[in-house]
């Protein structure tokens, strides 16, 4: 009778088991659907003086390519200049809706007055996230 028993509750646990695990398989299939999603890249840079110092200067484009609202992003960027590269992030809390599109950019002060963003990749996104 143990035995019989045993294999009753094994088998009500293997079903309770795929029975919880069917609606973690459907949400994982679906995840395109509530996780938020999008595309960012450098439209352009250039050098100029801001407030006495020597600055990169990059504009950016984040688009929505999902299926619902991004409430934030963050872009982290690398500039980079014969002597040194630069390392920034940018949190943009603007909510954006599906299809959407904003336009940011974003400046970063050269250590040294001589510095200039590189004419080929001298701007480059490094890493993108949506939430």
């Amino acid at each position: 009778m143990t035995r019989a028993g045993g294999l009753r509750v094994s088998g009500l646990r293997a079903a309770v088991l795929l029975a919880s695990s069917v609606p973690v398989l459907i949400l994982a299939a679906c995840a395109q659907d509530w996780i938020p999603s999008g595309s960012a890249r450098v439209l352009g840079w250039h050098d100029e003086e801001i407030g006495g110092l020597r600055s990169c200067v990059a504009y950016l484009e984040v688009a929505n390519t999902g299926s619902v609202r991004i409430e934030r992003s963050s872009l982290s960027l690398r500039v980079f200049t014969a002597s040194r590269s630069y390392f920034r992030t940018l949190v943009l809390e603007t909510a954006l809706p599906p299809g959407g599109l904003v336009y940011a950019e974003l400046s970063v002060a050269y250590a040294d007055p001589g510095e200039s963003a590189e004419a080929d990749g001298g701007v480059e996104l490094v890493s993108v996230y949506f939430e």
